[in-house]
């Protein structure tokens, strides 16, 4: 709604001649309209109805992620080596710096319709060069925003769906006067502020950029698995480098193994491409399925060359063994029609390898986002793994801790720590 008014706003003033004040009825009423208008027209049969709910997931997905998790999240993996310091060289300033302006910024937004920015210059420990550095990259003109969401729009059925130029830039200044901001949806400054930076990085060329975040990632999914399963009977491993026919191999990221059973995890921080989330099921889509099925059979080797004893240390004791790749973001297969088509670019994958097809049965796969393992760890600790990834198993669910490093923030920014409240959020 926030980009339809930026870039059509004069529209919707109640006079003839668009002098009159904005109407937000109006705004919505022609919003919702046009959304029924496009289910109307594309939405005829359940097979439809299960495509058009791709997109709409992964439109909605974000919003269920807790603001608190999001920030130590992204805290604890942009903070591990030598990413940090990658990090630090684009946005020209600390990590400690970037969020404590972030959240300062968005407190006040939250809370007030606009504020003079020049506010900011006395936050503790910052100069005035860090917080116009901070607005450089986050913040737009309407007059700059415009051509760029115009750019981006689609009139068809993923209208609701393009890349809204918000998401880079959620604050905004009018060029009259620039002193004054205001963010139209201020949480879009949560998401600029934590997996918004990937963009920043991404387009700043950095070579070594990809391994390091591989590297992150890596290393925060360990971290998730100790922190959850602390004090219990549970092995925890990372990469045993082992010799094979091929030649070295440093099978998977992660294996965890409790009394119950195995669980081989193989982690990724790719995500899904624009263009598969807004199309949903179709050529786009099976391309980057067809790089997921690909994880999963490159974990399928991880499990077979341990099961034929090439992992040290490694004895299967007749327990059942799972697969789960861990994916940074959620990939949303949530509808039937992704799930099937998944397992069937699954099921290729694993004889072009010509590994046996029974291992789907024997050992049942699984793709997790970061949000849902550090549930599913927490599931573990109360359960066990075999209760957790046996299929169609039913079980108690944990009441979750909704974040499970509280101390990121404080050992990022002691010095407001204590006034900001850190502590609190456990």
């Amino acid at each position: 709604m926030a980009r339809e008014i930026i870039l059509n706003g004069n529209l919707l003033q109640q006079t003839p001649a668009r002098g009159g004040p904005f109407d937000p009825k109006k705004a919505v009423r022609l919003l919702r309209e046009l959304t029924k208008t496009i289910s109307e027209e594309h939405v005829r049969s359940c097979d439809e109805a299960l495509a058009a709910m791709a997109p709409l997931i992964h439109q909605q997905m974000p919003w269920s992620d807790d603001t608190f998790s999001r920030i130590a999240r992204y805290g604890q993996i942009y903070r591990h080596e030598p990413l940090a310091e990658i990090m630090q060289s684009v946005l020209k300033m600390s990590l400690s710096d970037w969020l404590k302006l972030g959240l300062a910024v968005f407190s006040v937004l939250d809370k007030e319709p606009s504020v003079l920015r020049s506010i900011f210059f006395h936050l503790p420990g910052l100069d005035r060069q860090k917080v116009e550095q901070f607005f450089a990259l986050t913040a737009s003109s309407i007059e700059d925003l415009k051509p760029r969401i115009k750019s981006q729009q689609i009139y068809a059925r993923q209208w609701g769906y393009t890349f809204n130029p918000l998401r880079e830039s959620p604050i905004i200044f009018f060029g009259a006067n620039p002193g004054f901001i205001f963010a139209p949806v201020p949480q879009l400054l949560i998401w600029r502020i934590t997996d918004g930076i990937y963009y920043d990085l991404i387009k700043s060329g950095e070579i070594p950029f990809a391994k390091a975040f591989g590297n992150a990632c890596e290393a925060y999914v360990g971290k998730v698995l100790k922190v959850a399963l602390r004090d219990k009977e549970v092995k925890i491993h990372g990469e045993r480098p082992y010799d094979s026919s091929k030649g070295n191999k440093a099978g998977a990221d992660w294996l965890v193994s409790d009394h119950t059973g195995h669980l081989f995890l193989e982690c990724k921080a790719k995500r899904m491409t624009l263009p598969a989330r807004i199309a949903g099921p179709g050529e786009s889509m099976d391309k980057d399925l067809g790089v997921l099925a690909g994880y999963i059979v490159q974990n399928y080797k991880n499990i077979r060359d341990a099961m034929q004893g090439l992992v040290p240390g490694f004895s299967s004791s007749n327990l059942p063994v799972f697969s789960v790749i861990v994916t940074l973001e959620d990939w949303g297969l949530l509808t039937s029609q992704l799930e099937n088509r998944l397992h069937a670019l699954v099921k290729d994958a694993v004889l072009n390898a010509e590994l046996p097809i029974s291992m789907l049965v024997s050992h049942p796969y699984k793709v997790l986002s970061f949000f849902e393992l550090e549930r599913h760890a927490q599931d573990i600790a109360k359960v066990g793994i075999a209760t957790v990834f046996s299929p169609d198993t039913a079980y108690s669910r944990a009441e979750y801790k909704g974040c499970l490093f509280p101390e990121t923030l404080k050992e990022l920014m002691p010095d407001i720590a204590e006034d900001a409240g850190f502590d609190r959020f456990q």
